[in-house]
């Protein structure tokens, strides 16, 4: 398997454009009703221009809802390789995985992935979640852009039956 870096060695040697290299990052209207109940879409990349008011509001997931589902894409056809991250402040409570690799190219097409966060059943507490993402947006493959998404997962202590 290809590492992250040497996915931007390799992205750098083929001489892609970083410099025009831009995406997009969403969560489309329908998944964030679920969420809060606004019928709009949350921007947190749009055309390379990093939403930083999104990416400070730490969204609420209910009990409920376990999988959070996010759209992206790589614009004008340009391969742009990404590192993708995933913490939980605490794993007793639940724990975080992705349905995508954790390194590997953002798609050229609309596209979406999805984080699921599933609670252990053991607390019933809050739990910080974050997904960060790491890419070149300028024009050097040596400057990396974050992107960090919050969440707080509520989760529920399971009740044993009599």
């Amino acid at each position: 398997m290809i590492s992250f870096w040497h996915l931007l060695v390799l992205t750098n040697m083929l001489h892609f454009r970083i410099i025009d290299a831009t995406f997009d990052l969403y969560v489309d209207s329908k998944d964030f009703k679920k969420l809060l109940g606004v019928d709009s879409e949350l921007w947190y990349v749009r055309d390379g221009d990093v939403k930083e008011n999104a990416l400070e509001y730490v969204v609420l997931v209910p009990a409920e809802i376990n999988v959070l589902t996010f759209h992206w894409r790589a614009r004008h056809n340009i391969m742009l390789p990404y590192k993708l991250e995933t913490h939980v402040g605490n794993p007793e409570a639940a724990v975080v995985r992705l349905n995508i690799s954790n390194t590997g190219s953002i798609p050229t097409k609309l596209q979406s992935f999805q984080l699921i966060i599933s609670c252990t059943g053991k607390l019933t507490t809050q739990v910080y979640v974050s997904m960060t993402l790491q890419l070149p947006l300028q024009k050097s493959l040596q400057h990396l852009t974050n992107i960090t998404i919050q969440r707080r997962k509520i989760c529920f202590r399971a009740t044993e039956d009599t």
